[in-house]
């Protein structure tokens, strides 16, 4: 079984030292979250290939390719390699004298956060981070003033490299014969530090989220009211119980979260350079349309144009609007095996809030745009949508980036229709190509209810989004679009569930996945309906475009059907272009790179075409052309 994105892929490696060529053709492919050890008498060049990998330059690659995080490993220097997080620990490390092993340490990391555009640490600082790693592992501090290596024995040598690994927090860790010559005492030690140092990347990460919670809890977010500060204690509470997901989990199984999981992000704070409306123009629906504006996370009024306190930030309805903010904020979205909502709830701060009073009509569609331009944050937007009884309103919500930095959001967006009620929602993801996106939209309808779910994702290096409906009262209707455009080493996961919990109620989902590159799309969709909930009529269809060899779609539909007078199908599809299709186009006189791009537009096409905002239907196909290059 495939796990998440690869990390490293090593095709045909032939490698030779001193003209004797070692390596005679090695291929492996190691994924994040993956655990490989690799075997083989002496000679065979374990060593040969852990040395390759870290650049060292005794070694002549005869043949083959290395990729790592999608880069040519080859083409970089050690150094390089080490600050894109690939670490050795040596099978038999070098003494390195007149250097504390704390000097050292202290240089090694902040050559790291000096390439990831990180602050130094100063020696103070330093020192306490260390006691941290320390205790992680279960060292002490007797090593850090003695020169790297010199004098150590076997075991405290090891015991070292393990100490670095800690320390500088590598994506990928190769350990070259780290138990040889150890006698067991030495082996069960350097064995434990292992386990542990496994155990504090699952939950360090967890524990700073938490500390930086209670740090913002008691700082300006300790005066929001009794109601909102339970709801955020109970979101982190069950945060961390639940910890970040990993592989093992069958919801999380064809995706991993290590990337966020092991970074380092920071709560973003307010932009001390709010962009212009020359700089947010090409993200605009309208130029004078509804919309609010919120960069980083924050609200901001000079570039929105809220109406009264029915389209209005969360923060300003908090204390404005506060029983019917109370009424539906946390109601919808579970937390209960969703960390990620969790922590989002946690968060609550700002967002949109938009809200339709009975038998209104909204006549322009409301552009809610989420911007981003920090780097190495995280943002954790709440947005509440409330359309009451025969209300109707449309309903845009972006997320976009002002620059290619990789940051963190994470959305929870809850929706409540009301009986009769209609309401048109559309979801693009354009994050940066390095950002990570993680979002919960939720839908609650009432008797009678329309909802039109349009779902779009171009964005993202990983993405995943929890798409959920409760259809609660008779009679409702939904439809659920879905369009992911990946390339490169995008990952994206797409995750539906819709709760047939009425009976003669409609639902039919279509979801388009097109990947290029090396690219990775998931699908799991699970329609579920409920004893009573008889005449369902639910169809579910998930196709997937492969254009490309390395481009890999997973998907997954599920019927559990508790009612025996339904009518539920699902299908999917996955693979390259019909043949069929492309050489019909090639004989009208159409050139086949034309007709591949032709065809491709018109499968994404298929989706866009179904939304009824045309100014957002023409700014979606503009994105789809340019990136396939269609005129």
């Amino acid at each position: 079984m495939k796990k998440g994105n690869v990390l490293l892929a090593v095709k045909g490696l032939r490698v030779a030292v001193a003209g004797n060529e070692i390596l005679k053709g090695v291929d492996v492919t190691i994924r994040d979250g993956e655990v490989h050890a690799i075997m083989g008498p002496n000679g065979s060049g374990k060593s040969t290939l852990a040395q390759v990998l870290a650049g060292h330059p005794a070694y002549t690659v005869l043949a083959g390719t290395v990729t790592y995080q999608g880069k040519n490993v080859l083409d970089m220097k050690p150094e390089e390699r080490a600050r894109a997080g690939v670490f050795l620990a040596f099978q038999y490390p070098v003494e390195i004298r007149g250097i504390t092993n704390s000097y050292f340490l202290r240089s090694a990391l902040n050559a790291l956060r000096r390439e990831r555009g990180e602050a130094e640490l100063d020696p103070i600082d330093f020192l306490q981070f260390l006691e941290q790693k320390l205790k992680a592992i279960g060292l002490d501090d007797s090593m850090m003033n003695r020169p790297v290596n010199e004098g150590f024995s076997g075991g405290e040598k090891k015991r070292n490299e393990i100490l670095q690994l800690a320390v500088l927090e590598p994506r990928l860790a190769i350990l070259d014969e780290t138990d040889s010559g150890l006698d067991i005492d030495a082996l069960k030690t350097v064995a434990q530090a292992v386990n542990q140092l496994t155990m504090a990347v699952k939950t360090g990460s967890v524990e700073r989220l938490v500390g930086s919670y209670h740090a913002w809890a008691s700082n300006g977010a300790s005066r929001a009211p009794a109601w909102l500060t339970e709801l955020r204690a109970g979101g982190i509470a069950r945060f961390g119980d639940l910890g970040f997901p990993n592989m093992k989990q069958e919801a999380w199984r064809f995706t991993s979260v290590a990337p966020i999981a092991e970074g380092t992000f920071a709560l973003a704070k307010a932009p001390t350079r709010v962009p212009t409306l020359d700089d947010i123009r090409p993200f605009l629906l309208l130029e004078a349309g509804p919309r609010l504006v919120f960069v980083d996370g924050f609200f901001q009024r000079s570039l929105s144009t809220p109406f009264l306190d029915d389209v209005q930030s969360l923060a300003h309805v908090v204390t404005h609007r506060q029983d019917l903010v109370r009424q539906h904020l946390g109601q919808y979205v579970a937390t209960q095996d969703r960390p990620f909502a969790a922590l989002n709830t946690a968060f609550v701060s700002d967002g949109a809030f938009v809200h339709v009073p009975a038998k209104a009509t909204i006549a322009e569609p409301i552009q809610l745009l989420f911007l981003a331009t920090g780097n190495q944050v995280v943002t954790h937007p709440r947005n509440l949508i409330v359309i009451e009884r025969e209300a109707r309103a449309a309903i845009v919500e972006t997320y976009a980036s002002l620059a290619q930095d990789v940051y963190w959001t994470n959305a929870v967006t809850e929706i409540s229709a009301g009986d009769g009620a209609r309401v048109d929602f559309h979801r693009v993801q354009r994050e940066s190509s390095r950002a990570y996106h993680v979002a919960a939209t939720q839908t609650h309808q009432g008797r009678d209810s329309t909802v039109n779910f349009h779902a779009v994702a171009f964005g993202g290096a990983l993405a995943r989004h929890d798409i959920g409906a409760v259809m609660a009262g008779p009679g409702g209707r939904l439809i659920l679009n879905g369009l992911y455009l990946l390339d490169g080493a995008q990952h994206a996961d797409h995750h539906t569930k819709i709760d047939h919990a009425a009976d003669h109620c409609d639902s039919h989902e279509y979801f388009n996945g097109v990947l290029d590159g090396r690219s990775r799309g998931v699908f799991t969709g699970r329609i579920i309906v409920r004893p009573g909930a008889q005449k369902t009529d639910s169809k579910q269809t998930n196709n997937n475009l492969l254009l490309s060899g390395e481009a890999h779609a997973d998907s997954q539909p599920q019927l559990e059907i508790y009612a025996d007078d339904v009518k539920c199908t699902h299908g999917s599809t996955v693979g390259p272009l019909d043949p069929r299709a492309l050489f019909y186009l090639c004989s009208r006189g159409v050139g086949e790179d034309d007709a591949r791009r032709l065809l491709t537009y018109g499968f994404a096409a298929e989706i866009l075409g179904r939304m009824e905002v045309a100014p957002l239907r023409a700014q979606l196909d503009a994105i789809v052309r340019g990136r396939l290059a269609q005129p």
